[in-house]
């Protein structure tokens, strides 16, 4: 796998930083709509940043907030008989001299909440 220039590290992290403020703009929006601020915050700060070289980083995101859902036999306690499988798919492909090397996927769980830090 091809390591990332300290140069193209720091683009890649504003473009991050640029997502993360543009997305929690109106903190007091509910939880889902933040959520999908994300999915589209993401992707297009990330695809907008321009890493020198050969490299290329492209992002794509999926809303999948509340579906699906999934059960499990050995969840600790009886209810919820479901839970969602995430609220954020995020997907990046690494592209070097014009040839996918590499394909990552994240799917993460998002809470609001009042306070930090959180207690589970």
């Amino acid at each position: 796998m091809p390591f990332y220039s300290r140069r193209n590290m720091m683009h890649i992290g504003d473009a991050v930083a640029s997502a993360l403020s543009n997305a929690f703009k109106h903190p007091t929006q509910s939880e889902p709509q933040l959520v999908a601020n994300l999915v589209f915050e993401f992707p297009k700060q990330i695809n907008k940043a321009i890493c020198p070289g050969t490299m290329k980083v492209t992002a794509g995101g999926v809303f999948v907030h509340s579906r699906p859902f999934v059960a499990c036999k050995s969840f600790p306690q009886p209810t919820p008989a479901s839970v969602e499988i995430g609220d954020l798919l995020l997907i990046r492909t690494l592209v070097v001299s014009g040839k996918v090397v590499e394909n990552r996927a994240l799917l993460l769980q998002a809470k609001k909440t009042d306070s930090i830090p959180v207690i589970p």
